[in-house]
């Protein structure tokens, strides 16, 4: 009879104590799960000791694809003789893009590692509108332009000259071009009669918007590894030796901020401003939080620079740093000029289809239509990697066309700042990286976070059935006794006829 009631009890026992050591562990699971998992995920993504981090970043897995549009200038004599450019786009144009870093060396000593990142370039047929080396368009003919540009700024004598040439020579300020010679570069006869005459002047004979960018690098970058600050994961130390820039007016516009794009620290949230320093704008960006997305199946936070970036300095005043030569020389907003690291050319950069610049960039020409959704830069980065899984980064590239009192054949031009073309640098996850990303990353991640969960909740669960079992036994031993004791004292009432006779006569 004992042991049967020991039984319940020992079974209630056990479970309690299960119970309690399983709410133990989720308690301390719930609070130890998410260092376990940063101090993983850190480990993984700095970029030393041949890390996960490490090889994706030196060879990244994800296709990038390089298209390019180009604007047909429609009306090129009329613009000679003063109307408003018409233009149309035509393209993309794509290509292939490899970039591997190569030449990686670890400098134990600060935390950083050096590379330098060639780019090659491969025509993709099937995803292009037609052949680049047959197909032609018209726009300015832009070593003339950069030429007369730059004699601008020299002596009266020089202007003179070229002043008096214009009775005699008047050169077309327009040419038909096939898209690969515009983009990748031709010979220009006219650069190459100057390079005889003055060879510091003119440093190549060659004209393209990206000529010598196939199979060449930006230089060589400097970088922390993330080993001693995670947070400066791919943060440039140094670019071509330097941790600033030549080119702008101000310090604060020279500084180099940020990573090159490719990779960011880990543990991105909604409130971080990613900064990136691009080579092509000769400058450091930055992205803010735009919205929530999804990549092939994994939640992504989508970075996007804000409509302000390239603003005015009177809509936004750090930008006065990026008027050259100095605060003086200004131009409307939604515009980069970076002639001073394009060797003279008056190159100003921008959003596609003037996004986001004034209204009055928009009305010196007819034909473009700029949309939010299709010409905005975006980077979608998963939050806990900081990986950037799929980004698309939109740049055009712009000429200004104005006119030059000392050569009458841009006598009559109207001011205008006329697009040559524009890239949509664009590479997204793979289905395949994506399903490795999931298996390595977000499964363990859901099995920490709900499994520990569910290991309290099924160690609450214990504790309460313990104690609920335990609450019903006492019941009813409390109730079993209380009956026993009741019994016991109505036995001498019933059947002992004296005390009933005396509660009767009294």
């Amino acid at each position: 009879m004992g042991g049967t009631c020991n039984a319940p009890r020992c079974c209630f026992i056990t479970t309690g104590v299960l119970g309690a050591i399983l709410a133990v562990a989720g308690v301390a699971f719930i609070h130890y799960f998410p260092i376990i998992f940063q101090s993983i995920v850190k480990e993984q993504t700095v970029l030393a000791n041949n890390s996960t981090g490490f090889q994706e970043w030196a060879n990244p897995p994800s296709p990038i694809f390089f298209e390019i549009y180009v604007w047909n200038l429609e009306n090129p004599k009329e613009v000679a003789a003063g109307a408003k450019p018409n233009i149309t786009q035509k393209g993309p144009y794509t290509y292939r893009e490899e970039r591997p870093k190569v030449n990686i060396t670890e400098h134990s000593g600060n935390g950083t590692v050096s590379y330098i990142s060639p780019q090659t370039f491969y025509f993709d047929r099937e995803r292009s509108v037609g052949d680049p080396r047959v197909d032609t368009f018209t726009t300015l003919d832009m070593p003339l332009l950069t030429v007369i540009n730059e004699i601008r700024f020299m002596s009266g004598a020089i202007k003179g000259i070229i002043d008096f040439l214009s009775f005699f020579v008047r050169p077309k300020i327009y040419g038909t071009f096939t898209v690969h010679d515009f983009i990748w570069g031709y010979n220009s006869t006219l650069l190459e009669a100057l390079q005889k005459l003055e060879p510091s002047l003119v440093p190549t004979h060659i004209f393209g918007i990206f000529a010598g960018k196939n199979g060449s690098n930006d230089g060589l970058y400097t970088v922390f590894t993330g080993q001693t600050n995670w947070s400066l994961t791919n943060t440039i130390d140094l670019w071509k030796g330097s941790d600033t820039l030549p080119y702008w007016a101000t310090p604060q516009a020279n500084m180099i901020n940020g990573t090159d794009g490719t990779y960011n620290h880990p543990f991105v949230n909604r409130n971080d401003s990613l900064y990136v320093f691009s080579s092509d704008i000769c400058r450091s960006i930055f992205a803010v939080y735009l919205e929530d997305c999804n990549t092939r199946g994994i939640p992504t936070y989508r970075f996007s620079p804000p409509p302000y970036l390239f603003a005015n300095h009177t809509v936004y005043p750090p930008n006065i740093g990026f008027c050259t030569p100095n605060g003086t020389h200004c131009y409307p907003g939604g515009l980069l000029n970076v002639s001073s690291c394009q060797f003279g050319a008056p190159i100003f950069m921008s959003s596609p289809h003037f996004l986001y610049a004034d209204q009055s960039v928009l009305d010196m020409v007819n034909g473009v239509h700029p949309v939010e959704e299709l010409h905005r830069t975006f980077f979608d980065v998963e939050p806990n990697t900081g990986g950037p899984l799929n980004v698309s980064k939109k740049l055009q590239v712009n000429a200004h066309l104005r006119s030059y009192d000392f050569a009458k054949w841009y006598k009559d031009v109207p001011e205008a700042y006329l697009p040559l073309v524009w890239i949509n640098e664009r590479g997204a996850l793979t289905q395949e990286s994506a399903d490795q990303l999931r298996k390595q990353l977000l499964l363990p991640l859901e099995i920490g976070t709900y499994g520990t969960w569910a290991v309290l909740g099924l160690g609450c669960l214990l504790v309460f059935l313990c104690l609920t079992c335990f609450a019903v036994v006492l019941c009813r031993s409390h109730g079993k006794s209380s009956l026993s004791i009741n019994s016991g004292d109505r036995e001498p009432l019933l059947n002992g006829g004296s005390v009933t006779n005396d509660y009767v006569a009294t």
